[in-house]
């Protein structure tokens, strides 16, 4: 956590020289999918969605995927929401800061559960490829693969069968769990420690081989440790 708002502030302070420098091929930013309903029903599942997504994404090997983190807390120090980011206009901007060649961006609609979900070129500096997905809320788990196979499709990457074996396992079907899992995630952000392990656990709870709700709950500071500074 530490490491990656020190890169955030880094990367604002050089801007200026990071346009120059173009992003590697195959580098990828997974933004968290901004909750578009009324009434903010899908918000619990924004960051759990971009998180699941990272993680199938990282086992193939011809892809490199920035952590978590590197994108939350640079858009923390820039206060910026999601708002806008695939315009040409920004989505340079994100990826020259990050480092990253494609961003991964998305909406979560009502009518169950409508994901769109797009892949923007940092050096072409425009939106190459959309998708459009759609589930009952309950089968969350199978729209999150459709994501991942259409955006691999998308970038023309390849993948191994072992790869493929690793990325295709579902996290988890249980709704609770990916809830809580969410709430988790948002608390550990906002610096809310003790909530953040709570929710984990309750998380890990509903669905005991939840191997990320496993892990963040693992690795999640109590509210007795040490403060970043």
């Amino acid at each position: 956590i530490s490491e990656s708002i020190q890169l955030a502030k880094q990367a604002l302070a050089e801007e200026e020289k990071l346009e120059t420098i173009p992003p590697k091929s195959g580098t990828v930013a997974v933004f968290y999918f901004k909750d578009t309903s009324p009434d903010g029903s899908f918000g619990h599942l924004q960051k759990a969605m971009a998180t699941m997504i990272t993680t199938d994404l990282a086992q193939v090997s011809a892809l490199q995927v920035l952590e978590r983190f590197r994108v939350q807390f640079l858009l923390s120090e820039m206060q910026l929401g999601q708002t806008g980011i695939v315009e040409e206009t920004t989505a340079a901007r994100y990826g020259h800061l990050l480092g990253a060649e494609n961003l991964i961006v998305g909406t979560m609609e009502p009518g169950s559960l409508k994901v769109n979900t797009s892949v923007a070129s940092t050096s072409k500096k425009e939106v190459v490829g959309s998708i459009a997905v759609g589930s009952e809320i309950e089968e969350f788990y199978i729209l999150q693969k459709e994501i991942v196979y259409n955006i691999l499709k998308l970038l023309r990457v390849k993948f191994t069968s072992l790869e493929e074996m690793k990325f295709s396992q579902y996290h988890t079907k249980s709704l609770k769990a990916v809830t809580y899992f969410g709430q988790g995630l948002e608390a550990l952000d906002a610096g809310n420690r003790r909530d953040a392990r709570q929710f984990f656990h309750r998380s890990v709870k509903e669905d005991p081989s939840f191997k990320l709700a496993v892990k963040y709950r693992n690795a999640s500071p109590s509210a007795a440790s040490p403060s970043l500074a």
